[in-house]
């Protein structure tokens, strides 16, 4: 995917993402989030937030969004499980999103333009292959040989919940 090239500078803007009332509407090319929305405490705020980011876009922007989701959490899970594993728990302050449910809930304001599950390879090995390996000692090294090794293998699969789901203002 090209982006066209760089042009002009780039400006960087922090604020809360439930009151954007300091920022333009229609501001900017290209907003990207990295585990923010798991971190709102309600689904209606992850969706409050999504329509201000929507907002925030120019006409045609772009919103790379870096976020966990259930379904790949789940899949890990269900592998874990074969090999006598505890499940891997959302921790207290995460609200994992459903990504079926979501995209439907935004497709009126965004399309999809790439889903990136990048990590998925890696997590499935360093998640049961790892830990496998290290019941023994019950301490599982997320250094180690195998997990570097798993890191640069192609992404397979449905298992990691970290995914870049790339998605275009409508």
């Amino acid at each position: 995917m090209s982006w066209g090239g760089c042009k002009g500078v780039a400006h960087f803007r922090v604020g809360d993402i439930l009151n954007l009332d300091d920022i333009c509407f229609d501001e900017f090319d290209i907003i990207i989030t990295s585990r923010c929305l798991i971190n709102l405490t309600s689904i209606q705020d992850q969706l409050k937030a999504i329509k201000n980011i929507y907002l925030a876009l120019k006409p045609n922007g772009i919103y790379l969004m870096m976020e966990n989701f259930i379904e790949p959490l789940q899949n890990l899970n269900n592998a874990r499980s074969r090999y006598n594993l505890e499940p891997i728990e959302i921790r207290w302050h995460n609200l994992y999103i459903n990504q079926e449910q979501f995209l439907d809930q935004i497709s009126n304001l965004f399309n999809v333009v790439k889903i990136d599950n990048f990590a998925s390879t890696y997590y499935l090995i360093s998640r049961t292959l790892n830990a496998i390996l290290n019941l023994k000692d019950n301490k599982v090294d997320y250094n180690s040989t195998l997990n570097e090794l798993a890191a640069k293998l192609p992404s397979l699969g449905d298992f990691s919940p970290e995914k870049l789901i790339v998605l275009k203002k409508v």
